[in-house]
């Protein structure tokens, strides 16, 4: 890896809270369930030719459904960039119960990393339809209540976006994606099961190293550059000018979450387990790699990210790295 700066595209972060109108039994993770409704939503409200498939319609390069939800890429195919990687992850907020009644509410975290101005009315439009349609197999329909967007990446302050009363989208235009300082000890922390490949082999908790992580973040970090990077408004970033062979977890406490989905087009349940548990970095190793670290937090890594998979977050001392306390919205 030679050294360089790397520009990447702001991460913009969103939060949409919803109000259940009917009984709903959630699964164990919702995020499938969330990328599948809204796949369902957004098609409705963006596809103009009602086309059952996507494949040979003339306005896919101009498509904001294709765009955001199935990436297919107008560019030519090479070598690792041969798949576009899509433009958001989900963050999954937890319910505090599977069980939920009428009344009570949800909420879904939704980053976008590129075009969040052309794509966020579509967004809306698309989960106004999902929740029409229901979280659950019998019912669970939900109807908007709020949207917040944070005002400064990593900060944790959220603000209103949404204008129930007009149905206005007011969105924030905040500033750039600035690292903090690195602090000399990190926790990461999976927050959802990381699902990812060495060699053609999931990784476990037995063959996971900090090197392979570190490299996977950094291919993570290039293809989301190559394809979405402004270079008239994203920052840029310093790279690593070393490969990351040398770099050692330390307190490693891995284990292993399996999950199952139901996929609609393969119509079979498909396993989906991942990485859970946290794992430090130490001294100097650490350093050249904190920048990427830092901004990774919010482009998740591994498998299914657009189902929220791979999130993970960095502690120091016990506290959220490189965050401001979070203030009233």
């Amino acid at each position: 890896m030679s050294e360089n700066l790397l520009r990447l595209p702001q991460p913009r972060r969103y939060r949409f809270r919803f109000v259940l109108e009917e009984p709903v039994r959630l699964p164990s993770y919702t995020g499938s369930a969330w990328r599948g409704l809204i796949g369902h939503g957004l098609r409705r409200v963006a596809c103009v030719t009602g086309a059952k498939q996507c494949e040979g319609c003339a306005l896919l390069e101009s498509c904001i459904y294709n765009y955001l939800f199935e990436s297919r890429s107008g560019r030519p195919a090479t070598g690792r960039h041969r798949f576009r990687p899509h433009p958001f992850v989900l963050e999954t907020m937890p319910a505090g119960s599977r069980q939920l009644r009428p009344g009570d509410s949800l909420q879904l975290g939704i980053t976008l990393v590129s075009r969040a101005e052309a794509v966020l009315p579509f967004l809306v439009q698309g989960l106004r339809h999902a929740g029409w349609r229901g979280l659950g197999r019998q019912g669970g329909r939900f109807r908007l209540d709020g949207l917040f967007q944070e005002a400064r990446l990593g900060e944790e302050e959220w603000v209103s976006i949404w204008d129930p009363s007009q149905e206005r989208l007011l969105p924030l235009q905040p500033g750039p994606a600035v690292s903090p300082p690195a602090p000399r000890s990190v926790e990461i922390e999976l927050l959802t099961p990381l699902r990812m490949k060495q060699r053609g082999r999931l990784v476990t908790p037995e063959s996971f190293d900090a090197a392979g992580f570190l490299r996977q973040l950094w291919r993570r970090v290039q293809d989301v550059s190559h394809y979405y990077a402004d270079e008239e408004r994203d920052p840029l970033f310093p790279c690593p000018s070393e490969r990351p062979d040398g770099v050692r977890a330390h307190r490693v406490a891995l284990g292993w979450r399996d999950w199952t989905r139901y996929s609609s087009r393969q119509r079979c349940h498909m396993k989906m387990g991942g990485l859970v548990g946290s794992w430090t970095l130490d001294g100097d190793p650490l350093q050249p790699w904190w920048p990427l670290l830092w901004y990774g937090q919010w482009l998740h890594l591994g498998k299914a990210t657009s189902m929220g998979l791979g999130h993970y977050r960095l502690r120091a001392r016990g506290k959220l790295a490189g965050t401001e306390p979070a203030r009233a919205a």
